[in-house]
C-alpha cells in the first residue's frame, strides 16, 4: 500500500513538473459529460476525448477524494446543487470542465396514500421542460403531458410511475413507486335491514380517524367523530342512498344504496279474541316460510307455517312470539294478544242474536192498500257495552236510522218508529231488513215481508198451519216455530192445513210453494166453505245452499186478479250443522 501511494506521489510530482515545464494534454483533448443537465444525486459520466494517456486522476471539485481511473471515463453523482470545476490529470497535462448541478428531479403526488377510483395529482418537480412524457404504470401513457397531470387508478396495487423531462439535453427517466390502496367503500349490516331495525354502517378504507360526515338519505345527517362505525334506524321501508364524506369534505368519498324492507309483524284476527274462540295469527314480512310459534300460554307450535290458529281457554294478556330465521339466526317478533270473555258485560261489544218481526210476532203479514202504516220490530241480544248504529231498509231503500247506546250485556227490542211507519200505498210484496253499521256482525240479517193487497181487505180471513214434517222413511223431523231441521240433500214431506176464517165460500184457492224463490209446487183447492179446513202435502229437498227458505203463499182466485190471503216463510237448518 505504501509502495502504491509512493508511486502516485511520484506520478503527481512528475505531472507537476510537466505543468511547470509547460507540458499539457493534446490540444484537441477535452472533457465531455452526460446527461447535459444533471440533477443532484443523478449519475454523471465524464469522458476525456483524445486523452493521450489511459491513466487519469479525477478531481470533481465537490470535496470528494481524487479518483484514479485506468481509462478515459468515470462516473460521479453530486450530492448538492451548484457549479463545480472538474479536472482530469494525465502524464501529459491537465484538462478541466465546469458543470452545473441542478436541484433533484423527482415525482411528487397527492394524496400520498391514494385509493383506487380516487384522483391522484402527479407533479414533475425541477423538470426543465413544460412537456413531460408520463407513464403511469397501468398501461396509461401521455407522450406530451404537462408538468402536472391527474390520473385515476381503477384497481389497487403498486405502480411504477415514470416521467421523462423532454428538454433536449436529457431524457433520463425519473421513477416513483406509487402504492394504491383499495377504494373507500361503505359496508352495512344486516344485509337485508328492515324498518325499525338498527343498521350498522362502516366506513372502509377512509383516511380520517376523527371525522366522517354521514348522510343517510332520509333527511338525517350526522358527524361521526369516532369512525369508522355508526348506527342508524330507518322508520319506514324504501330505498335510500347513503353518502359518507371523509374528513367532512364537500364531495362524498363513498356511497351505497340501502333497501329497507317492511318491518316484521304479527297480526291477530280478531284483534281481541274471546275465550274459546279461534284466533288466526299471521307472520307478515318474514324471511323464512317455516316459523316457530310460542302462543304465550305455555303452548308452542314449532316448524309451522306463516299462518296458524290457536284457541285460548282463559281471559288474559298473552305475549305471542314468532321466530324468523335469517342467516342461521332466530329473530323473535312479538305481539300482545288480549283475550276477553266470550259473553257478559266485560266481553267485546257484539250482537249475539237478532230477530225481525211484525207486531204480531210473525215475519210476514198482509194488509190492504192505504191502511195505517206498519211498524217492524227487532229483538236483539248483545254482549259488552257500545253504540249500536243501524239503518232500516225497505225494498233496499233507507227509511230510518237507529243509534242507541247499549250497556252491560242485555237484550232489547227496537221498533222502526211511528210515524212515519212502513208505507202501504203501493200494492205488492215488500221486503224489510236492518243493515247493521256498528258493531260488525258475523251472520246474515234476516228479511221479513209484507204484502199490500190492492182490493178488498183479506187480512185475517185465512190461516195456514204446518202440522209436521217427516222424512221418506216416516221418521219425524224437528219443527220449531218457523224452523225445520232437515238433513242436507234429503227429501222430506211437509204436512199442513188451510182454514177458511171468512164468512163466505172460497170457490178457488191456489197454494204456491217456493224454495229459495223458486216455484217448486202449487195446489188448487176448490169450494172451501166458511170455517172449513182442508189438509195439504208438499215434497221438498233440503238443498246444500247457504240460504234456505220455504215460502208458502195462499191466493184467492175467484176474481179477475189473484188476491193474496196469507203467506208464511219457513227456514231450513242443516241437521249436521246443528249437531
Amino acid at each position: 500500500m505504501r509502495q502504491f501511494r509512493t508511486l502516485v506521489l511520484k506520478r503527481k510530482n512528475i505531472f507537476g513538473a510537466m505543468i511547470l515545464l509547460g507540458l499539457a494534454l493534446p490540444a484537441n483533448a477535452a472533457i465531455v459529460y452526460t446527461p447535459g443537465d444533471p440533477n443532484v444525486e443523478e449519475t454523471v459520466t465524464f469522458t476525456v476525448t483524445n486523452p493521450g494517456a489511459s491513466e487519469l486522476d479525477w478531481n470533481f471539485g465537490d470535496g470528494t477524494p481524487v479518483v484514479f481511473t485506468n481509462g478515459a471515463s468515470v462516473t460521479h453523482a453530486f450530492r448538492k446543487q451548484g457549479t463545480y470545476l472538474v479536472s482530469a490529470s494525465g502524464l501529459v497535462g491537465v484538462e478541466t470542465v465546469t458543470i452545473t448541478i441542478r436541484e433533484k428531479r423527482l415525482i411528487d403526488y397527492t394524496p400520498t396514500s391514494p385509493r383506487a377510483t380516487q384522483p391522484v395529482t402527479f407533479t414533475a418537480v425541477n423538470f426543465l421542460s413544460d412537456q413531460v412524457h408520463w407513464d403511469f404504470g397501468d398501461g396509461t401513457v401521455l407522450p406530451l403531458g404537462g408538468r402536472t397531470e391527474i390520473h385515476i387508478y381503477a384497481t389497487a396495487g403498486v405502480y411504477i410511475v415514470t416521467a421523462i423531462d423532454m428538454a433536449g439535453t436529457s431524457e433520463h427517466p425519473i421513477k416513483a413507486n406509487v402504492e394504491v390502496g383499495s377504494p373507500p367503500s361503505i359496508r352495512f349490516a344486516p344485509s337485508q335491514p328492515r324498518a325499525g331495525e338498527t343498521v350498522v354502517f362502516t366506513a372502509v378504507n377512509f383516511s380520517s380517524s376523527t371525522l366522517i360526515r354521514w348522510d343517510f338519505g332520509d333527511g338525517t345527517i350526522e358527524n361521526d367523530t369516532s369512525p369508522p362505525e355508526i348506527s342508524h334506524v330507518y322508520s319506514t321501508s324504501g330505498s335510500y342512498l347513503v353518502r359518507a364524506y371523509d374528513g367532512g369534505g364537500a364531495v362524498e368519498t363513498a356511497m351505497v344504496s340501502v333497501a329497507i324492507l317492511p318491518p316484521r309483524l304479527i297480526t291477530c284476527t280478531p284483534p281481541e279474541p274471546r275465550v274459546g274462540e279461534s284466533a288466526m295469527l299471521m307472520a307478515i314480512n318474514f324471511d323464512s316460510l317455516v316459523i316457530d310459534w310460542d302462543f304465550g300460554d305455555g303452548t308452542s307450535l314449532p316448524r309451522s307455517g306463516l299462518s296458524v290458529t290457536h284457541i285460548y281457554n282463559r281471559e288474559a294478556l298473552y305475549a305471542v312470539t314468532a321466530f324468523d330465521i335469517r342467516d342461521g339466526e332466530r329473530i323473535p317478533v312479538s305481539l300482545s294478544v288480549k283475550v276477553v270473555p266470550a259473553t257478559g258485560s266485560r266481553a267485546p261489544f257484539a250482537i249475539s242474536y237478532l230477530q225481525l218481526r211484525f207486531e204480531d210476532g210473525k215475519p210476514y203479514t198482509v194488509v190492504p192498500k192505504g191502511t195505517s202504516p206498519l211498524r217492524v220490530f227487532v229483538d236483539l241480544k248483545y254482549e259488552g257495552t257500545g253504540i249500536l248504529q243501524a239503518q232500516w231498509l225497505i225494498d233496499g231503500h233507507p227509511f230510518g236510522l237507529v243509534t242507541r247506546f247499549l250497556a252491560m250485556a242485555d237484550q232489547i227490542t227496537i221498533d222502526s218508529g211511528y210515524p212515519p211507519g212502513l208505507p202501504t200505498l203501493i200494492p205488492g210484496l215488500h221486503e224489510v231488513t236492518l243493515h247493521i253499521l256498528q258493531p260488525a256482525v258475523e251472520f246474515s240479517i234476516p228479511v221479513i215481508r209484507y204484502f199490500v193487497a190492492a182490493g178488498r181487505t183479506t187480512a185475517g180471513t185465512a190461516e195456514l198451519l204446518v202440522d209436521k214434517v217427516i222424512g221418506l222413511d216416516g221418521s219425524p223431523l224437528a219443527l220449531t216455530g218457523d224452523m225445520i231441521l232437515a238433513p242436507v240433500g234429503q227429501p222430506f214431506i211437509l204436512h199442513g192445513r188451510i182454514r177458511n176464517a171468512s164468512g163466505h165460500v172460497w170457490p178457488y184457492l191456489l197454494l204456491r210453494v217456493r224454495l229459495n224463490d223458486k216455484l217448486v209446487d202449487q195446489k188448487l183447492l176448490e169450494n172451501l166453505g166458511a170455517g172449513e179446513t182442508k189438509v195439504f202435502e208438499t215434497s221438498l229437498i233440503n238443498p246444500p245452499a247457504e240460504s234456505r227458505r220455504i215460502n208458502l203463499a195462499l191466493f184467492d182466485m175467484t176474481g179477475h186478479k189473484p188476491e193474496l190471503l196469507y203467506m208464511r216463510e219457513l227456514v231450513l237448518v242443516n241437521k249436521e250443522q246443528s249437531e
